[in-house]
């Protein structure tokens, strides 16, 4: 059977479950420039993933007593406690992921961490020292190896951060400068 013939029987015998097909210009079967260009074996070229969207997440700043303030998804939320410590919590299973804490010059943060996952994922970052007052942090959400945290459906999710500032001492409080 001759080549150019052989093309179109071989993606007929590929797509009979369904597959749909588009004709291919004689010069693309043949090797030629055709509109596929080289080797287009005259089925459209499939469609890029869509872009992932922000991994579904939500913060909150728990102070000692056990109070919690959220921490907003879009600008910085103000006035979290020097010492509280910082909750995550999704309602998605991830299986890769990484989380940071940045100051205001991109440092990281030391911080005792834990990451529980189950029905959802929560993570709990607890700094080893006090956060400095009047100072921005940053807290970051993404996986190490390929920037885009995975859950357990293997859905890519985008990275994402939550900004916040720490209130500065009040009049009197520990801490502040003596008159």
């Amino acid at each position: 059977m001759p080549k150019r013939h052989l093309l179109p029987l071989l993606i007929a015998l590929a797509c009979s479950a369904g597959c749909k097909t588009e004709p291919v210009a004689p010069e693309a079967q043949q090797g030629g420039g055709g509109a596929m260009g080289q080797g287009g074996a005259g089925v459209a070229a499939p469609t890029p993933p869509p872009e992932p969207v922000e991994a579904p997440f939500e913060a909150a700043a728990v102070d000692p007593a056990g109070n919690r303030a959220s921490i907003a998804a879009e600008g910085t939320t103000e006035n979290v406690p020097p010492d509280a410590r910082l909750e995550l919590t999704s309602p998605r299973a991830f299986r890769t992921l990484r989380v940071r804490l940045f100051d205001e010059r991109d440092r990281l943060v030391p911080s005792a961490d834990e990451i529980a996952i189950g029905q959802g994922t929560t993570i709990r970052l607890a700094p080893n020292e006090p956060l400095e007052p009047g100072a921005s942090y940053r807290i970051l959400v993404d996986d190490a190896r390929e920037n885009f945290p995975r859950d357990i459906e293997d859905q890519a999710w985008a990275p994402r951060d939550f900004r916040f500032s720490v209130a500065a001492p009040s009049d009197g409080a520990a801490g502040a400068p003596a008159p």
